[in-house]
């Protein structure tokens, strides 16, 4: 009687410990993250859990997992990218792995004109050829009236 209680216990601590693991798998999401344009896969990208403030980021094949739960925000940041924010649905964490886009980040720069300078050499003389542009400071003065 002795042996069978002790059999029976370990053996419900077994199986308590596997629903143990198998919930904490649940807890993690998993993804891969591409290019918009050219569908590669993109390194280093860096994810943050927002609700739960950890972080991590892809590897060479994009891929990448992260503990979080239903509703968490993950914060998708890369260099000359949009950054995202993405929420964590049933649906990832019940199907697994999920495939994310990121679209490249187009700057339009403004015109640069070089002016051609006849140096001398001189300071005196050199500094009166440039052209200085008046810029104007502004402040805002704040009234604080209290009633």
């Amino acid at each position: 009687m002795k042996y069978l209680l002790t059999l029976v216990l370990l053996f419900s601590i077994t199986v308590t410990f596997s629903q143990d693991d198998q919930m904490e798998q649940r807890n993690y999401v998993e993804g891969i993250i591409i290019d918009s344009q050219t569908e590669g896969p993109l390194e280093s990208v860096n994810i943050v859990n927002l609700n739960q403030v950890i972080g991590t980021s892809t590897n060479a094949n994009g891929a990448f997992n992260i503990k979080a739960k239903v509703n968490d925000t993950l914060h998708l940041t890369y260099i000359g990218y949009k950054s995202i924010k993405v929420r964590v649905t049933n649906d990832w964490i019940k199907f697994g792995s999920s495939k994310i886009t990121l679209t490249e980040l187009a700057l339009a720069l403004e015109e640069v004109v070089v002016n051609d300078l006849k140096l001398t050499g001189y300071l005196e003389i050199d500094i009166q050829q440039v052209q200085v542009n008046t810029n104007y400071r502004y402040s805002i003065y704040w009234f604080n009236h209290r009633l």
